[in-house]
């Protein structure tokens, strides 16, 4: 049990102190000074009382800030990702220290961190500064369980960030959408790989990752659906690896067109290395004919040369990840419901599709508009 000292010092002021023993049953004793009133002092004292018999580990809370979010991720997040996700873990711990220094962990208030937020905000794009705010608010929760923190400082926390890019130049417009999928389906062959993998990114949404680490196992040829479940690492060369989230292991319904082009690779495939006399042993969909898994580099070399074919402005064109952008783009202009687009993409929820793809769903918005009112008028 704590109990409670408080004593007026010479200057006048208002001082407590709490006396509490530890698990191995020895006393320690934890005290602040400077209070104008004796009532502040005591209540305060009570309130850390209070938290030391509910079984608050004090000598925990005097871990630095930055120490211990790299304790966390040690715990919870390293090892378990790609390299590209395990760097981001230490732009943000270099960054909170940068800030941050060697403060501890239980003198960080909403305030600071706001201030931080605020500074962060002015370099870096509102969605990165939401990521490190996930991060660390998860750090957070795990010290609230462990009772080091009594509250999530980043609980009600603003937003703010530099503007993305135009949202226009993203993806393309309809009419250039499919002259590129009729130019890719017209000239898709197994000696430049690459023009499949831009196929199945039109007709899935997938990250570039996901399409290159797909194996022939990964591909259900009579349901038409493509199993995601791993990655390629195409940054760092280590193979196959985890999804970029546990929400992104899922299963894709595929188009009719998409399916029978697969079935084409696969022929073609099989055919140039039995040919070879090659057997792969990872069974990957878009190992190509020098037993190499193509590059996002060369891929999008591939759609750059696409698109200037069927005369995309060089200004307008886009890498392979706006293919993913102009899949969300296609099907809400197609009314296509939200969750399921959503659950498509492999997000962990609705609410990360609309803040992504806010932009596109408002165009979608009008024709929604016309229907309500319509169906009402007919009530």
């Amino acid at each position: 049990m704590a109990t409670i000292s408080i004593t007026q010092e010479n200057t006048g002021k208002w001082r407590y102190r709490v006396y509490y023993y530890d698990n191995q049953g020895i006393r320690h004793a934890k005290s602040k000074r400077g209070y104008a009133r004796q009532a502040a002092a005591k209540r305060d004292a009570q309130i850390l009382a209070s938290e030391l018999e509910q079984g608050a580990n004090m000598l925990d809370r005097e871990v630095g800030f930055v120490n211990y979010f790299e304790e966390w991720l040690t715990r919870y997040k390293r090892g378990k990702h790609a390299k590209v996700t395990e760097n981001r873990y230490d732009y943000f711990k270099a960054a909170l220290k940068d800030f941050f220094g060697v403060a501890k962990l239980k003198d960080i208030t909403l305030d600071r961190w706001q201030d931080f937020i605020n500074s962060y905000g002015k370099t870096h794009a509102k969605d990165t500064v939401r990521k490190i705010n996930a991060y660390v608010r998860g750090m957070v929760k795990a010290a609230i369980n462990n009772q080091i923190l009594n509250r999530d400082f980043t609980q009600g926390v603003e937003f703010v960030g530099k503007a993305a890019k135009d949202p226009g130049l993203k993806f393309l417009e309809l009419p250039f959408l499919k002259k590129l999928k009729d130019l890719v389906y017209k000239t898709a062959n197994f000696q430049a790989n690459t023009s499949y993998a831009i196929a199945v990114g039109l007709g899935t949404g997938m990250r570039y990752s996901e399409v290159v680490g797909l194996t022939w196992a990964d591909v259900d040829f009579k349901n038409q659906q493509l199993n995601i479940d791993k990655t390629w690492d195409y940054h760092f060369g280590q193979g196959l690896m985890p999804t970029k989230t546990p929400s992104s292991v899922r299963v894709i319904d595929m188009p009719d067109d998409l399916t029978q082009l697969l079935k084409k690779l696969k022929k073609e495939q099989t055919e140039a290395f039995m040919a070879q006399g090659y057997r792969d042993p990872l069974n990957l969909v878009f190992r190509s004919t020098r037993h190499l898994v193509p590059t996002d580099a060369a891929t999008n070399k591939m759609l750059k040369s696409y698109q200037t074919q069927i005369q995309v402005p060089a200004q307008k064109q886009i890498t392979f990840h706006g293919l993913r952008h102009d899949h969300v783009a296609y099907l809400a202009s197609q009314n296509v419901d939200i969750y399921y687009i959503s659950r498509r993409l492999g997000h962990k929820d609705v609410s990360m599709t609309l803040r992504i793809y806010e932009h596109m769903f408002k165009k979608a918005e009008a024709k929604q508009v016309k229907k309500t009112l319509k169906a009402l008028d007919n009530l």
